[in-house]
């Protein structure tokens, strides 16, 4: 009989893991595919250009998020033994 780990309350249901264990290059597919969503986003019917600015500075931060863990991880791939 196992106790219930309030730290991990999905235990319980057998889901105790990160979304990078279980599809390590589909989770950076799908938020390539997010960034590219807000950039097609801009096109629509607005009236000012404040949601196209706002649209472009979170896709442009969403992949310089992406950049910067790929990098890190390719480091961490080649200083392995």
């Amino acid at each position: 009989m196992q106790r219930y780990n309030p730290d991990a309350p999905s235990e319980e249901w057998g889901w105790h893991g990160s979304w990078r264990e279980f599809a390590p290059k589909g989770s950076r597919v799908m938020l390539w595919i997010g960034v590219a969503m807000m950039f097609v986003m801009l096109i629509g019917n607005h009236k000012s250009r404040v949601e196209d600015y706002y649209l472009i500075g979170i896709g442009l931060l969403m992949a310089l998020w992406l950049l910067h863990t790929e990098v890190k991880i390719r480091k961490q791939r080649k200083t392995r033994p």
